[in-house]
Protein backbone atom coordinates (compact mmCIF):
# COMPACT_ATOMS: atom_id res chain seq x y z
CA UNK A 1 0.00 0.00 0.00
CA UNK A 2 1.33 3.43 -0.84
CA UNK A 3 1.61 6.23 1.81
CA UNK A 4 -1.01 8.31 1.24
CA UNK A 5 1.18 11.44 1.15
CA UNK A 6 2.76 9.78 -2.21
CA UNK A 7 -0.80 9.89 -3.92
CA UNK A 8 -1.77 13.90 -2.90
CA UNK A 9 1.92 14.63 -4.52
CA UNK A 10 1.06 12.70 -7.07
CA UNK A 11 -2.50 14.92 -7.70
CA UNK A 12 -0.81 17.96 -7.20
CA UNK A 13 2.15 17.40 -9.34
CA UNK A 14 0.92 15.67 -12.61
CA UNK A 15 -3.21 16.55 -12.04
CA UNK A 16 -2.01 20.16 -10.88
CA UNK A 17 -4.95 19.81 -8.15
CA UNK A 18 -5.97 19.03 -4.81
CA UNK A 19 -7.72 14.92 -4.52
CA UNK A 20 -11.33 14.78 -4.47
CA UNK A 21 -11.50 13.30 -1.23
CA UNK A 22 -9.81 11.31 1.48
CA UNK A 23 -11.28 8.09 0.23
CA UNK A 24 -10.09 8.54 -3.21
CA UNK A 25 -6.76 9.32 -2.23
CA UNK A 26 -7.23 5.50 -0.01
CA UNK A 27 -8.91 4.00 -2.57
CA UNK A 28 -5.79 5.00 -4.71
CA UNK A 29 -3.00 4.29 -1.94
CA UNK A 30 -4.60 0.98 -1.83
CA UNK A 31 -4.74 0.00 -5.73
CA UNK A 32 -1.11 1.04 -6.74
CA UNK A 33 1.59 -1.34 -5.42
CA UNK A 34 4.63 1.13 -6.21
CA UNK A 35 4.82 5.23 -7.00
CA UNK A 36 5.80 4.00 -10.75
CA UNK A 37 2.39 2.78 -11.29
CA UNK A 38 0.72 5.38 -9.79
CA UNK A 39 2.63 7.59 -12.17
CA UNK A 40 2.02 6.04 -15.14
CA UNK A 41 -1.43 5.69 -14.55
CA UNK A 42 -2.00 9.42 -14.03
CA UNK A 43 0.29 10.50 -17.01
CA UNK A 44 -2.01 7.94 -19.14
CA UNK A 45 -5.37 9.60 -17.78
CA UNK A 46 -7.72 10.94 -19.76
CA UNK A 47 -7.65 14.34 -17.51
CA UNK A 48 -3.83 14.46 -17.87
CA UNK A 49 -3.74 14.49 -21.80
CA UNK A 50 -6.25 16.75 -21.62
CA UNK A 51 -4.48 19.32 -19.85
CA UNK A 52 -1.21 18.72 -22.19
CA UNK A 53 -3.15 19.12 -25.39
CA UNK A 54 -4.49 22.66 -24.03
CA UNK A 55 -1.11 24.05 -22.71
CA UNK A 56 1.15 22.86 -24.64
CA UNK A 57 2.29 24.01 -28.36
CA UNK A 58 2.34 21.56 -30.96
CA UNK A 59 5.48 20.41 -32.49
CA UNK A 60 4.42 21.95 -35.41
CA UNK A 61 4.64 25.52 -34.23
CA UNK A 62 7.56 25.20 -32.25
CA UNK A 63 9.61 24.33 -35.30
CA UNK A 64 9.18 27.38 -36.56
CA UNK A 65 9.96 29.29 -33.79
CA UNK A 66 12.50 31.41 -34.84
CA UNK A 67 15.60 32.06 -33.28
CA UNK A 68 16.75 33.59 -29.79
CA UNK A 69 19.38 36.85 -29.69
CA UNK A 70 21.42 35.55 -26.84
CA UNK A 71 24.77 36.87 -25.50
CA UNK A 72 26.56 33.82 -23.42
CA UNK A 73 30.39 35.33 -23.57
CA UNK A 74 31.07 38.39 -20.70
CA UNK A 75 33.85 40.22 -18.96
CA UNK A 76 34.67 38.86 -15.41
CA UNK A 77 33.08 42.22 -14.04
CA UNK A 78 30.02 41.56 -15.91
CA UNK A 79 29.89 38.16 -14.61
CA UNK A 80 30.94 39.08 -11.17
CA UNK A 81 28.19 41.39 -11.14
CA UNK A 82 25.47 38.85 -12.61
CA UNK A 83 26.50 36.60 -9.92
CA UNK A 84 26.15 38.58 -6.91
CA UNK A 85 22.67 38.94 -8.35
CA UNK A 86 22.07 35.57 -8.23
CA UNK A 87 22.85 35.29 -5.17
CA UNK A 88 20.90 38.16 -3.31
CA UNK A 89 17.82 36.23 -4.87
CA UNK A 90 18.24 32.59 -3.83
CA UNK A 91 19.83 33.77 -0.45
CA UNK A 92 16.37 35.79 0.32
CA UNK A 93 14.43 32.85 -0.76
CA UNK A 94 16.49 30.39 1.37
CA UNK A 95 15.16 32.48 3.82
CA UNK A 96 11.78 32.98 3.24
CA UNK A 97 10.58 30.06 1.34
CA UNK A 98 13.51 27.18 0.87
CA UNK A 99 11.59 24.36 0.56
CA UNK A 100 8.39 26.34 -2.35
CA UNK A 101 12.17 27.80 -4.15
CA UNK A 102 13.21 24.57 -5.07
CA UNK A 103 9.51 23.19 -6.16
CA UNK A 104 7.20 25.72 -6.75
CA UNK A 105 4.01 24.66 -5.62
CA UNK A 106 1.71 26.28 -3.03
CA UNK A 107 2.16 22.29 -0.71
CA UNK A 108 5.73 23.40 -0.06
CA UNK A 109 5.27 27.27 1.88
CA UNK A 110 6.66 27.08 5.23
CA UNK A 111 2.69 27.40 6.27
CA UNK A 112 1.78 24.22 5.03
CA UNK A 113 5.25 22.45 4.70
CA UNK A 114 5.22 20.45 7.96
CA UNK A 115 2.28 18.54 6.52
CA UNK A 116 3.93 17.97 3.19
CA UNK A 117 7.62 17.48 4.02
CA UNK A 118 7.87 13.75 3.10
CA UNK A 119 6.02 14.15 -0.02
CA UNK A 120 8.60 16.65 -0.98
CA UNK A 121 11.69 14.63 -0.59
CA UNK A 122 9.73 11.15 -1.51
CA UNK A 123 9.89 13.25 -4.83
CA UNK A 124 13.32 13.10 -5.46
CA UNK A 125 13.46 9.42 -6.03
CA UNK A 126 12.06 9.63 -8.97
CA UNK A 127 13.41 12.26 -10.24
CA UNK A 128 16.99 11.00 -9.74
CA UNK A 129 16.12 7.75 -11.34
CA UNK A 130 16.12 10.21 -14.80
CA UNK A 131 20.05 9.33 -14.29
CA UNK A 132 19.97 5.92 -13.92
CA UNK A 133 17.19 5.48 -17.01
CA UNK A 134 18.79 7.50 -19.60
CA UNK A 135 22.23 5.79 -18.64
CA UNK A 136 20.65 2.73 -19.79
CA UNK A 137 19.21 4.04 -22.93
CA UNK A 138 22.88 4.45 -23.55
CA UNK A 139 23.75 0.96 -22.83
CA UNK A 140 25.45 2.26 -19.18
CA UNK A 141 23.71 -0.67 -17.08
CA UNK A 142 24.82 0.72 -13.89
CA UNK A 143 26.86 3.87 -11.93
CA UNK A 144 29.72 1.57 -10.17
CA UNK A 145 32.38 2.73 -12.27
CA UNK A 146 31.67 6.41 -11.37
CA UNK A 147 32.17 6.43 -7.37
CA UNK A 148 32.07 10.51 -7.35
CA UNK A 149 28.87 12.53 -8.51
CA UNK A 150 28.96 16.10 -8.35
CA UNK A 151 25.17 17.70 -7.86
CA UNK A 152 25.36 21.65 -8.71
CA UNK A 153 22.69 23.52 -7.49
CA UNK A 154 21.54 20.81 -4.83
CA UNK A 155 19.12 23.57 -2.84
CA UNK A 156 17.50 21.76 0.45
CA UNK A 157 18.44 17.94 -0.79
CA UNK A 158 15.73 16.88 -2.33
CA UNK A 159 17.65 15.07 -4.82
CA UNK A 160 20.98 14.63 -2.73
CA UNK A 161 19.53 12.24 -0.89
CA UNK A 162 18.50 9.73 -3.26
CA UNK A 163 22.00 10.11 -5.15
CA UNK A 164 24.05 9.41 -1.87
CA UNK A 165 23.55 5.83 -2.24
CA UNK A 166 24.16 5.52 -5.87
CA UNK A 167 27.68 6.73 -5.59
CA UNK A 168 30.85 6.41 -3.00
CA UNK A 169 31.03 10.03 -2.65
CA UNK A 170 28.76 12.93 -3.77
CA UNK A 171 29.75 16.39 -3.97
CA UNK A 172 26.86 18.89 -3.68
CA UNK A 173 26.87 22.49 -3.99
CA UNK A 174 24.45 25.77 -3.83
CA UNK A 175 24.66 29.48 -4.12
CA UNK A 176 22.76 30.06 -0.95
CA UNK A 177 23.39 29.69 2.11
CA UNK A 178 20.34 29.30 3.62
CA UNK A 179 19.38 26.00 1.17
CA UNK A 180 22.19 24.49 2.21
CA UNK A 181 21.75 24.37 6.04
CA UNK A 182 18.34 22.90 5.37
CA UNK A 183 20.01 20.23 3.07
CA UNK A 184 22.55 19.33 5.81
CA UNK A 185 19.78 18.60 8.45
CA UNK A 186 17.75 16.71 6.23
CA UNK A 187 20.79 14.54 5.54
CA UNK A 188 21.86 14.29 8.89
CA UNK A 189 18.36 12.84 9.75
CA UNK A 190 18.70 10.51 7.23
CA UNK A 191 21.93 9.59 8.27
CA UNK A 192 23.44 10.05 5.42
CA UNK A 193 27.52 10.55 5.62
CA UNK A 194 28.98 10.47 2.02
CA UNK A 195 27.84 13.84 1.03
CA UNK A 196 30.13 16.59 0.81
CA UNK A 197 28.03 20.37 0.51
CA UNK A 198 29.82 23.64 -0.45
CA UNK A 199 28.53 26.89 -0.86
CA UNK A 200 29.48 27.97 -4.81
CA UNK A 201 28.68 31.79 -4.58
CA UNK A 202 32.02 32.96 -6.36
CA UNK A 203 33.02 32.59 -10.20
CA UNK A 204 36.16 30.43 -9.43
CA UNK A 205 33.78 28.05 -7.09
CA UNK A 206 33.85 25.17 -9.12
CA UNK A 207 37.63 25.51 -10.11
CA UNK A 208 38.56 24.30 -6.30
CA UNK A 209 36.53 20.93 -6.96
CA UNK A 210 38.28 17.84 -7.18
CA UNK A 211 37.29 15.51 -10.51
CA UNK A 212 34.45 13.84 -10.66
CA UNK A 213 32.72 11.00 -12.75
CA UNK A 214 29.11 11.82 -13.22
CA UNK A 215 27.89 15.81 -13.21
CA UNK A 216 24.06 15.98 -12.60
CA UNK A 217 21.59 18.70 -12.24
CA UNK A 218 17.56 19.56 -12.94
CA UNK A 219 15.58 22.64 -12.69
CA UNK A 220 19.09 25.07 -11.52
CA UNK A 221 20.40 26.14 -14.71
CA UNK A 222 17.27 27.88 -16.18
CA UNK A 223 17.59 30.32 -13.13
CA UNK A 224 21.11 31.68 -14.09
CA UNK A 225 21.52 34.41 -16.91
CA UNK A 226 22.67 32.80 -19.98
CA UNK A 227 26.48 34.26 -19.82
CA UNK A 228 26.80 32.49 -16.21
CA UNK A 229 25.32 28.73 -17.09
CA UNK A 230 27.72 28.99 -19.84
CA UNK A 231 30.41 29.94 -17.68
CA UNK A 232 29.31 27.04 -15.08
CA UNK A 233 29.02 24.60 -17.63
CA UNK A 234 32.36 25.02 -19.22
CA UNK A 235 33.72 24.97 -15.92
CA UNK A 236 32.19 21.65 -14.54
CA UNK A 237 32.50 19.85 -17.88
CA UNK A 238 36.53 20.44 -17.68
CA UNK A 239 36.16 18.89 -14.23
CA UNK A 240 34.47 15.82 -15.49
CA UNK A 241 36.43 12.76 -15.66
CA UNK A 242 37.72 10.95 -18.83
CA UNK A 243 34.70 8.46 -19.15
CA UNK A 244 32.67 10.34 -17.10
CA UNK A 245 28.99 11.03 -17.53
CA UNK A 246 26.80 14.37 -17.52
CA UNK A 247 23.06 14.54 -17.01
CA UNK A 248 21.41 17.90 -16.65
CA UNK A 249 18.53 20.13 -17.55
CA UNK A 250 18.40 23.27 -19.28
CA UNK A 251 15.72 25.70 -21.57
CA UNK A 252 17.65 26.12 -24.79
CA UNK A 253 14.66 28.42 -26.84
CA UNK A 254 11.98 30.73 -25.57
CA UNK A 255 9.23 32.11 -27.87
CA UNK A 256 10.29 36.04 -27.82
CA UNK A 257 13.78 35.49 -25.63
CA UNK A 258 16.59 37.58 -26.06
CA UNK A 259 19.57 38.35 -23.96
CA UNK A 260 21.33 41.60 -24.18
CA UNK A 261 24.20 41.73 -21.12
CA UNK A 262 24.27 45.45 -21.35
CA UNK A 263 20.43 45.81 -21.20
CA UNK A 264 20.43 43.31 -18.02
CA UNK A 265 22.64 44.84 -16.28
CA UNK A 266 21.12 48.01 -16.66
CA UNK A 267 17.46 46.72 -16.05
CA UNK A 268 16.33 46.94 -12.57
CA UNK A 269 16.58 43.60 -10.56
CA UNK A 270 13.72 42.49 -8.26
CA UNK A 271 13.76 39.07 -6.04
CA UNK A 272 11.90 37.17 -7.97
CA UNK A 273 13.82 33.92 -9.44
CA UNK A 274 14.49 34.31 -13.30
CA UNK A 275 14.19 31.97 -15.94
CA UNK A 276 16.48 31.63 -18.94
CA UNK A 277 18.02 30.07 -21.76
CA UNK A 278 20.80 28.99 -23.64
CA UNK A 279 20.40 28.28 -27.39
CA UNK A 280 21.34 24.47 -28.67
CA UNK A 281 24.14 25.39 -31.11
CA UNK A 282 26.51 27.27 -28.02
CA UNK A 283 25.76 24.35 -25.82
CA UNK A 284 26.86 21.71 -28.67
CA UNK A 285 29.87 24.22 -29.37
CA UNK A 286 30.56 23.76 -25.45
CA UNK A 287 30.17 20.23 -25.23
CA UNK A 288 32.95 19.81 -28.31
CA UNK A 289 35.38 22.31 -26.66
CA UNK A 290 34.80 19.87 -23.63
CA UNK A 291 35.91 16.95 -25.36
CA UNK A 292 32.08 15.65 -24.30
CA UNK A 293 29.91 13.29 -26.95
CA UNK A 294 26.15 13.65 -26.69
CA UNK A 295 24.90 10.45 -25.97
CA UNK A 296 20.95 11.60 -25.88
CA UNK A 297 19.06 14.88 -25.76
CA UNK A 298 15.37 15.03 -25.33
CA UNK A 299 13.14 17.54 -25.06
CA UNK A 300 11.35 17.76 -21.40
CA UNK A 301 8.58 20.04 -19.26
CA UNK A 302 10.47 20.92 -16.11
CA UNK A 303 9.84 24.42 -16.98
CA UNK A 304 6.88 24.45 -16.59
CA UNK A 305 5.94 26.97 -19.50
CA UNK A 306 4.83 25.76 -23.06
CA UNK A 307 6.61 28.95 -24.48
CA UNK A 308 10.02 27.50 -23.47
CA UNK A 309 11.43 24.45 -24.95
CA UNK A 310 13.95 22.87 -22.36
CA UNK A 311 16.15 19.81 -22.91
CA UNK A 312 17.80 17.35 -20.75
CA UNK A 313 21.42 16.07 -21.93
CA UNK A 314 23.16 12.99 -21.23
CA UNK A 315 27.00 13.22 -22.04
CA UNK A 316 29.75 10.78 -22.07
CA UNK A 317 33.69 12.88 -22.02
CA UNK A 318 36.15 11.13 -23.87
Amino acid sequence: MLPVADVESAYRFILGREPESPEVVAELASRFPSREALRRAMLDSVEFNAQQAGNRPSPASTRHWPPNAVEVEASPADLAEMLAHVERVWQQLGSSEPFWSVLTHDAYRSDRLEENKAAFYASGEQDVGLLTTAAARAGIAGLGDHPVCFEFGCGVGRLTAWLAPLFRQVIACDISAPHLAEARAALEARGIDNVELRQTATLDAIDTLPPFDVFFSLIVLQHNPPAIAFLLLGKILGKLRSGGLAYFQIPTHRLGYRFSIAEYLAAPKGPDMEMHCVPQTRLFELFARSGCRVLEVREDEWTGDPSFVSNSFLLRKD
